[in-house]
């Protein structure tokens, strides 16, 4: 009877170590055929190859996207100034004057963001008012060239914009009104309406006034009315625009 005992614990054993393993009754395991799975709508990405011999089973393609094309109406414009001088009288002293500039000299290329910086009183909007032709009272000297051309003033006019320090506009009008108005005002009366009516579309979504275009001006904030006056000068297509102290007053839209 011991021997027996002894036999069937031996065999249990032997039996639970070498031959037994756990399973599942309701789960079997069979070899998967991945190549025949279908994909369920995702085609496997690869990179495009130029070769006209290919054995790949997996479909290419093509994804035509249509952007539109805005065509520019301005004219890129290199400017360039020498020895720009601004005199004007001394309050103090009618015989005397003053000399606000003193022979600058610079440039500024197509596509470029060029920024004056110096301290309180060191005459920044002064050289940009002369550059811009504005200032019609004081003694000015020296020579600015558009694109390698002597500029008189009227050319100057027309390839500038400026925006001024002061947010001036029409409060009964809508800011789509506005950008409407300085588009066909002062574009090229050769510009079709459709281009103009383009460009105020282009500068709504440039400024990020979608939401506020149809919005009376009156009431408007002040980095709105910032905006629009920097979109009113976009609209007329200038070659070069200035801007006052955009940074300084409007810093965190500008960021």
């Amino acid at each position: 009877m011991i021997l027996f005992y002894a036999f069937l614990l031996a065999l249990s054993a032997y039996r639970l170590e070498y031959r037994w393993y756990l399973a599942s009754a309701n789960i079997q395991l069979l070899p998967k055929d991945i190549e025949s799975e279908p994909q369920e709508g995702y085609a496997l990405a690869t990179t495009p190859k130029h070769s006209e011999d290919t054995n790949s089973d997996t479909s290419h393609d093509e994804v035509m996207v249509d952007l539109p094309q805005r065509e520019k109406n301005f004219v890129p414009v290199t400017i360039a100034f020498t020895g720009l001088w601004d005199t004007v009288p001394d309050p103090t002293d009618a015989k005397e004057s003053l000399d606000l500039l003193k022979g600058i000299n610079g440039y500024a290329t197509p596509g470029t963001l060029a920024a004056l910086m110096g301290s309180t009183g060191a005459g920044k909007p002064t050289l940009m008012d002369v550059i811009a032709g504005r200032k019609t009272e004081d003694t000015i000297k020296g020579k600015i060239d558009l694109n390698g051309h002597e500029a008189n003033d009227l050319a100057i006019r027309r390839a500038t914009g400026y925006c001024e320090q002061m947010d001036t506009h029409s409060e009964a009008s809508t800011m789509r009104e506005a950008l409407t108005f300085s588009a066909f005002l002062r574009q090229d009366s050769g510009v079709p309406e459709e281009k103009k009516y383009d460009t105020v579309e282009e500068c709504l979504e440039l400024l990020d006034m979608h939401d506020i275009a149809d919005q009376i001006v009156h009431g408007s904030s002040q980095e709105q009315m910032k905006r629009l006056t920097i979109g009113v000068e976009l609209a007329a297509q200038p070659s070069i625009c200035f801007w006052i102290s955009l940074q300084v007053r409007y810093g965190a839209w500008c960021d």
